[in-house]
């Protein structure tokens, strides 16, 4: 009874692997041309089951060299044969290793990253705006950048979240600080830090441009590095126009301030000042118990 219980479960599977063919050009089984490793077509509703029972890796070649390598831990290398993660592509002879293309120039094509069922980001171009969007879903967005060693220097945070700080920006040590306002800079040493702006035309030199500096010892310092004045303005209630409010003067006139005048003709130099009155007055106001000297 045993063996033709044997015999009869050895025959039924011999059945079965019959229909999984290996075709060639001299060998079209099923009237399927061309060279493959598959069904013949009558085993309708069955995958396809390529398995490798030995704890051993499984290799793919074309031209004679190994092209791919299935891990025995399921790690997957694309160009090698030691991959390090799930997915490791490691191309040769080309400097793109990946790319993906959406269906077509109207649709968007997604990136997604999973914490367990909990979406954590989304990298995405828009179907119809030619915009790319990276999300960080559920929480603050983080960038950092290395050195040769491979330390990383923490360099710039968007807060996350649902509070009234959600958007603020912090270029900084994010370990170190939490944004105050909408763009906080924070040093990460006690030496000079600040903000400087240059053009085409002022160059991008330590020297170049205009810099907002706090130094170590916590004084701030404006530097116009350019041979041009420094000017404050405000609008007016339309905000259709500025107009400049106060004139830090370089040149032949360097130091000397207007207020209300583009070019002072004095160190201080107030435009239309008609009188100098105490407690009131349009130009000038000195307070009670003050006094002006010359």
């Amino acid at each position: 009874m045993k063996k033709h219980l044997i015999l009869t479960v050895g025959l039924a599977l011999s059945l079965l692997q019959i229909n999984a063919q290996v075709s060639t050009p001299n060998n079209n089984i099923g009237g399927y041309s061309g060279e493959y490793v598959g069904w013949d077509g009558s085993m309708t509703g069955n995958p396809l089951v390529i398995k490798h029972v030995a704890n051993q890796d499984m290799e793919f070649y074309t031209n004679n060299a190994q092209r791919m390598t299935l891990k025995n831990t399921g790690a997957l290398g694309l160009g090698t044969t030691s991959p390090s993660s799930w997915l490791h592509v490691a191309p040769s002879g080309t400097t793109q290793s990946f790319r993906t293309v959406s269906s077509s120039t109207s649709t968007a094509d997604n990136w997604r990253m999973f914490r367990g069922s909990q979406e954590m980001a989304d990298f995405w171009f828009e179907g119809s705006a030619n915009s790319l969007n990276l999300n960080a879903v559920r929480g603050a967005f983080r960038i950092a950048s290395g050195n040769t060693t491979g330390t990383l220097s923490e360099a710039f945070e968007i807060v996350g979240g649902t509070g009234a700080d959600r958007g603020w920006v912090g270029i900084g040590d994010w370990d170190d600080f939490n944004p105050n306002v909408d763009l906080h800079i924070h040093g990460r040493t006690t030496s000079d830090f600040g903000i400087q702006m240059t053009n085409a035309a002022s160059g991008t030199g330590s020297a170049d441009g205009l810099r907002i500096i706090m130094n170590n010892s916590g004084r701030a310092t404006v530097y116009n590095w350019e041979a041009s004045d420094i000017a404050f303005g405000t609008g007016n209630t339309s905000g259709g126009s500025l107009s400049e409010r106060l004139v830090i003067n370089n040149g032949a006139n360097y130091g000397r301030v207007g207020i209300g005048s583009g070019t002072a003709g004095a160190q201080l130099d107030v435009a239309d000042a008609t009188d100098l009155t105490t407690g009131s007055g349009d130009d000038i106001c000195i307070k009670a118990g003050e006094s002006l000297n010359a």
